[in-house]
């Protein structure tokens, strides 16, 4: 296929759009070459870093992992999340059992615990 590189007349003459082209608003541009400015190289962290990091022993509060969180957590989902549940009243009462002999057995372990401290 062979291209003319002359260049014909057009039939329809050229009409300006309807709406013109947005204009560049230099808040924005000013926010964007801030928060460029703000994000230096020294900042970016690789995920590998952040694992790491994680790892520490003083990253991760031992609060979180204590009996008495878990006794709290497993109390509150006895209370208030298995009547919720829909669900048919064996699968309910079901998981209540299981949720009240853990909290038995989590009592009991710290109770043993307890002693051996003593």
């Amino acid at each position: 296929m062979r291209v003319d590189p002359a260049v014909r007349p057009s039939s329809a003459p050229v009409r300006p759009a309807e709406a013109p082209a947005r204009t560049e608003s230099p808040n924005r541009t000013a926010d964007f070459e801030a928060l460029l400015k703000g994000r230096g190289a020294g900042e970016r962290r690789s995920l590998q870093h952040g694992l790491q990091r994680l790892g520490e022993v003083g990253s991760v509060e031992p609060s979180l992992f204590s009996s008495s969180r878990a006794l709290a957590l497993l109390e509150h989902a006895r209370e208030h999340i298995v009547p919720a549940l829909q669900t048919d009243p064996q699968t309910r009462a079901l998981a209540d059992a299981v949720l009240a002999q853990e909290i038995e057995w989590r009592q009991l372990l710290d109770g043993y615990r307890h002693e051996e401290e003593a």
